[in-house]
Parts: structure tokens; C-alpha cells; sequence
């Protein structure tokens, strides 16, 4: 037991209160770091190029008779002979909750079909993400027309919300 000399009994209190507060703010100190709280709420939107890296995407596409025949990858002058254009895209959902994503690619404002496992689509979803789940996969795209510096916008859908949620743009050429 510590013994305290001299000082009225007031003094002794104050003494013995002082150091459980430390105590007890200091326990508070280790419980708050071993157990942070974020209430940040976001999600991570992404395209990667062909390398499945922030590179080397699909930026010119020849066509014929209104289809794609090749397509040529921007930074390593990659050429493929393929009817789309390959990207990664990848969510990551950082909102704290479940959430239900769905993604559609506009080119000049017009929707084109996502290619994706073997299937064609107007919408790529729903995607049912956990929070901090992360979803990635390749899918193609293919310009409806020939025409130089079309946007290609991908557009970022969550929980059915008719209003965008994030967009990502890239510009081609169709030859």
C-alpha cells in the first residue's frame, strides 16, 4: 500500500483519484488502438489494363462491316486479334456493410454490351460484395462505330440507385 506523509485526508483523495484516472485513460488508450473505428464510407472503383495492371488499354479498335477484328492495346502496342476490348474492372466495398453493385459501359453516351464468362449483357450484376470484399474480372467491350476519340464511360451502380454512384472513362479510336 502506498502511504502518503503529511497532507490532510482531502489531499490523500485527490492523490489516489489522480492516479486511477491514469489508469483507467490509459487502458482506454490501448483498448482504442487495439480496436479502431473507421466511419469513413466508401468503395473503390478500378479498371486495369490486359496486363491486369494501370496500364496497356484497349485504345484502337479496326473494324469491318460494323464488327471488331482486332484491337490494339495503348502502352505496350499490343495487338490482338479479338471481336472485344479486354479490361479488368474491380470493386472493393469499404462502406461498412453489404452491398449490391452492378456496373454498365457507355460509349458516347450510347450503352454497349459487357462481355464476361461467356455471356453478353447490357448490365454486369448485381455484384453482392461484404464490407472490405473485393471483386475483380476481366470483361470486353466493343464500339458500336467507327469514329475517333470516343469515351468509353463504365458506370458504377449501388443498391439498384438509378443515379451513378462512380464513373471511369477511357477514349478510343475505331477505325
Amino acid at each position: 500500500m502506498i502511504k502518503i506523509k503529511g497532507g490532510n485526508i482531502l489531499d490523500k483523495f485527490l492523490i489516489i483519484g489522480l492516479c486511477l484516472f491514469c489508469v483507467s485513460a490509459l487502458g482506454m488508450l490501448v483498448y482504442s488502438i487495439a480496436n479502431p473505428v473507421s466511419n469513413e464510407q466508401f468503395t473503390n472503383f478500378y479498371i486495369l489494363g490486359i496486363n491486369g495492371k494501370a496500364d496497356n488499354y484497349p485504345s484502337e479498335f479496326d473494324m469491318a462491316n460494323g464488327n471488331v477484328i482486332d484491337v490494339k492495346y495503348s502502352d505496350a502496342g499490343q495487338e490482338v486479334a479479338s471481336g472485344w476490348g479486354n479490361v479488368y474492372i474491380g470493386i472493393t466495398n469499404h462502406e461498412n456493410q453489404t452491398e449490391l453493385y452492378s456496373v454498365e459501359i457507355t460509349i458516347d453516351g450510347k450503352i454497349v454490351n459487357v462481355y464476361s464468362d461467356g455471356e453478353t449483357n447490357s448490365l454486369l450484376g448485381p455484384i453482392k460484395l461484404v464490407n472490405r470484399e473485393n471483386w475483380e474480372q476481366e470483361i470486353g467491350f466493343a464500339p458500336p462505330h467507327v469514329g475517333t476519340g470516343q469515351e468509353v464511360e463504365f458506370i458504377l451502380y449501388k443498391n439498384s440507385d438509378s443515379n451513378p454512384y462512380r464513373t471511369l472513362k477511357l477514349w478510343i479510336d475505331a477505325e
